[in-house]
């Protein structure tokens, strides 16, 4: 049998199988198709079967688990294609979507905020107030509601956003109003805030809301799609979808709540990166994907992958729980410019799938990274995918001399070269955001470079950055899809609960916890996960009382009485000194939110070692012979092209070189050396920093 991922960029979709019965793991690519990314996944499952020697019908009926990541909900936000929504709010709460975080160059007033999903001329007010304890203060007016109605039935709304003051705490009118829907409007779609997020702070509740109620219609109906074309295909098992939090779901799990898709694309990397990292003792890692679109970068101090509730969407600050990975704009695709001051950038705009680099030769008109990496020699024309997609040189030069070099007096060389090093310096930001900005040094992390284009760069990157040494696994080009084979069902859970801790309703704390579990294990039996593979994991939000910001803090997973309080917050005092460097152990500590992780655990799967060969690489390893650039030599040169296919564990490769896999090339810079691990990996040592 056999366990598949499939990952859709925005360039290329890839997708990872692994032979259950002998562990062996292959991965593919194929276009993406941004007008329906269905088609994508069954071209990459087609690539897949072909290689297997099977008809895809016979492949899927031999399939248990199918994971599929998708960057659908992300794609609809950012291009704003998304559905008309309206929203319904507290009266004289309808703007608060307006209270915009100002994170973004805060010190220019005329930045004007982002333009809110939901149009202020859709946005509708009820009667009706919930104090912070719950208790109703004024009951719902349901002439409101039924005004509301009659509004949205004559403008066309069908997907409506509910956010009413405190509903996470008392439900019972965001409840009303969706039962007067369902009698009076039941074509509409309603979207509860205290289902979607159900936690403090009405702006990021409310704008998740409406984002939910946005992306919904077109997500769930992708997803439906997709499930409904594979199961025509034979696959009659549940389609697991990643999420945010680095955890999969069913798609009827995640059809009800679509938003959770958002951010999802690049959460499963940091998984594969621990994956990859365990076996060759190292706990300190960055780990940096560059695809076609972007580049993700995230930060693993001793083992542990970082999580956050601040995610940002575009310009929307979005508070589900998401691994904390750092995107940025630079990928193989990220279009080179020129400023009206004469200044060469590269990104964050990108050529996409369709019609791609220049050099793919399907229409593209712009200068991009591919097409300066072919310029330089680091990509074999005749190479790309495996062969599969040939890249036109002449193109690409044509582009960059006509969009480049004529506008800022470089020549061919020199413009591809200013190109690469642009985006190397982009990069080499975000791993500083990741690293330094946060008080760590990466000349203590190890680098794991993925991605299709990642290990282009990676050897560069490592050295402006200071790091030593990089790992880039087989399954580079397929880092995400790969991380999804190997990530569990999980879903999170929250409920706001604001109190001092040491005065707490520790009773009314614990059934809070209960209730949360219950609502987990209902969920993960009903995705067929058995009752001895579901675990749970406990935390608190917390703060100092009078600070704004809290903590999230893991906590036992044990009643709460007065006799463990002193425990936790001792466990606070500690995250909020690896946080901000300090503790205040003298202030009292005050309770936010309750959070608990339901978590159904997969088999896991075993990375094979193998038995170190010679350090000479095999006979017939070099496969050819080109000129390529080296900025380190000033000139072209002919390095040993090696086939990544042919080397095998305990080669040695001194730098320079290049390697070429079919989805994926290693450059071997000067001054570092390359070593074919037992785990097979390529790892690649730097003998100087720049």
């Amino acid at each position: 049998m056999y366990r598949i991922a499939i990952d859709a960029g925005g360039t290329f979709t890839d997708c990872v199988v692994v032979d259950n019965q002998n562990g062996f793991i292959k991965r593919y690519k194929a276009p993406s198709t941004p007008d329906d990314y269905s088609r994508g996944v069954l071209d990459s499952l087609q690539l897949a079967a072909d290689d297997l020697n099977l008809k895809i019908e016979d492949f899927l009926r031999m399939t248990d688990l199918l994971i599929h990541g998708t960057t659908v909900a992300t794609n609809l936000i950012l291009s704003k294609q998304g559905n008309d929504v309206g929203l319904i709010a507290t009266k004289g709460f309808r703007d608060v979507i307006e209270q915009w975080w100002k994170e973004e160059r805060r010190y220019d007033m005329r930045w004007p905020p982002p333009e809110p999903p939901c149009p202020r001329k859709l946005r509708c007010e009820v009667e009706e107030r919930i104090d912070f304890s719950g208790k109703v203060l004024t009951p719902l007016n349901e002439e409101d509601v039924f005004t509301t109605i009659d509004f949205f039935k004559k403008n066309n709304i069908m997907s409506i956003a509910v956010s009413l003051l405190f509903s996470p705490i008392n439900s019972i009118h965001e409840k009303k109003i969706a039962e007067i829907y369902k009698k009076n409007f039941p074509e509409a779609k309603i979207h509860l805030s205290h289902e979607v997020l159900p936690q403090l702070r009405e702006y990021e509740r409310t704008l998740a809301t409406i984002l939910n109620a946005y992306v919904a219609p077109y997500s769930s109906e992708y997803l439906t799609r997709l499930k409904d074309k594979l199961h025509q295909l034979g696959f009659e098992r549940n389609i697991l979808i990643m999420q945010s939090n680095a955890g999969v779901a069913s798609v009827e799990t995640v059809s009800k709540i679509p938003i959770r898709l958002a951010l999802s694309g690049p959460s499963s990397g940091p998984l594969a990166g621990l994956f990859y990292s365990r076996p060759v003792k190292e706990s300190n890692i960055i780990t940096i994907d560059m695809g076609g679109t972007s580049f993700d970068a995230c930060l693993i101090k001793n083992g542990l992958i970082p999580t956050a509730t601040d995610g940002y969407i575009g310009r929307f600050r979005l508070a589900l729980p998401s691994v904390d990975v750092h995107s940025l704009g630079a990928g193989g695709g990220s279009i080179a410019w020129i400023d009206p001051g004469g200044i060469l950038h590269v990104g964050p705009q990108s050529a996409g799938a369709m019609p791609g680099p220049a050099c793919y030769n399907q229409g593209g008109n712009e200068p991009t990274v591919t097409d300066a990496n072919l310029i330089l020699g680091y990509l074999n024309p005749e190479n790309f995918l495996g062969g599969r997609m040939k890249l036109n040189k002449d193109i690409a030069k044509k582009v960059i001399l006509e969009s480049i070099s004529s506008k800022i007096d470089l020549n061919l060389i020199d413009a591809a070269q200013g190109i690469v090093e642009i985006v190397n310096n982009n990069m080499v930001d975000g791993i500083n955001e990741v690293s330094v900005k946060r008080g760590f040094d990466p000349k203590n992390f190890m680098l794991l470079a993925a991605g299709g284009a990642g290990p282009v760069h990676a050897a560069k990157l490592a050295q402006l950055a200071g790091i030593s040494k990089i790992i880039v696994p087989r399954t580079a080009s397929a880092f995400c899809a790969f991380g999804m084979v190997i990530s569990d069902i999980r879903h999170d859970y929250v409920r706001p609960f604001i109190y001092p801790i040491r005065n707490a309703d520790l009773n009314k704390i614990n059934d809070l916890f209960m209730l949360m579990e219950e609502t987990g294990h209902q969920t993960l039996i009903s995705e067929g996960v058995k009752d001895s593979d579901i675990e749970f994991k406990w935390s608190m939000d917390m703060r100092y009382i009078g600070q704004i910001y809290e903590v999230e803090t893991p906590i036992p997973r044990e009643t709460l009485s007065q006799d463990n309080i002193r425990i936790i917050e001792n466990l606070f005092h500690e995250k909020h000194e690896m946080i901000y460097g300090y503790n205040d152990k003298e202030s009292d500590i005050e309770l936010v939110h309750v959070r608990v992780k339901a978590v159904g655990k997969k088999e896991k799967v075993e990375i094979q070692k193998t038995k170190k060969s010679s350090k000479l690489p095999p006979e017939g390893a070099i496969k050819q012979s080109r000129k390529v650039y080296f900025h380190e030599k000033g000139e072209f040169i002919e390095p040993p092209i090696y086939d990544g296919q042919l080397l095998i564990s305990g080669n040695f490769i001194q730098g320079p070189a290049i390697i070429e896999e079919p989805d994926t090339t290693i450059v071997v810079i000067p001054d570092s050396e390359c070593l074919i691990d037992e785990y097979n990996n390529y790892v690649l040592k730097m003998k100087k920093e720049v």
